[in-house]
């Protein structure tokens, strides 16, 4: 088993999310066209690595948590896929970050729901934050993303959540945050529309993913 960063000095980062993240990086390795235009096509075309100033990112696609569970039950599936793909492998960061839809916009009506979900995440996160600190890797937290058309309740949800990652990362000193609802909403904590990929999609376009990798690297270097 190889020590950390023993590969050319690199500084190893594995990235955990799902559409977002894994068009973050078909948007550093595909060609511009097909990142402009087809990013949602399945082009033979390899982008789950980059390597970049001593950085090597790879890309860990995870399991959606399941919409059903609440409190300590929820993401059980999460956990086991990122365990799976990362564990023993020696990475020196590990990034989480939730999708956009698992904050239901279109679903979340009740506070009640509400509250039982933001447990749920809030569990989910503990147990990231063990696991990496297992695997002796520093943990980076996405805070929730902005969204076009956001639901009441989901957005009371992203407020909360990314108030509690922000607590959370300034208890524990192996852990930050990605402020990635800073970075990319406007005043009303609605994404700018220039950085979604059209005006019926949240995804991001490649002006949104200049910007998140200029901040990346900017975090990074503080962890080093």
């Amino acid at each position: 088993m190889r020590e950390k960063g023993e590969k050319d000095g690199e500084y190893r980062v594995a990235m955990a999310g799902r559409s977002v993240m894994g068009h973050w990086f078909k948007f550093w390795n595909f060609p511009d066209l097909l990142s402009r235009y087809a990013i949602y096509l399945p082009w033979p075309v390899s982008y789950k690595e980059y390597g970049k100033d001593g950085y090597r990112f790879e890309y860990i696609r995870i399991v959606p948590p399941d919409a059903g569970q609440g409190g300590p039950s929820y993401g059980r599936e999460t956990l086991a896929s990122l365990r799976r793909q990362v564990e023993g492998k020696r990475y020196d960061a590990l990034f989480f970050k939730f999708c956009f839809v698992d904050f239901r916009d279109k679903r979340l009506k009740d506070e009640k729901t509400k509250k039982e979900l933001f447990e749920g995440m809030r569990s989910l996160v503990g147990h990231v934050h063990a696991f990496a600190r297992g695997e002796k890797a520093n943990l980076i937290l996405g805070n929730a993303l902005p969204v076009l058309r956001a639901g009441e309740y989901a957005q009371r949800l992203r407020k909360e959540y990314n108030e509690w990652v922000g607590k959370y990362a300034d208890g524990n000193t192996d852990t930050s945050v990605f402020d990635f609802f800073g970075i990319l909403s406007n005043e009303n904590g609605i994404l700018k529309q220039n950085l979604a990929r059209n005006a019926f999609d949240p995804h991001l376009n490649r002006k949104a993913y200049t910007i998140l990798e200029k901040e990346l690297f900017s975090r990074l270097s503080a962890l080093r």
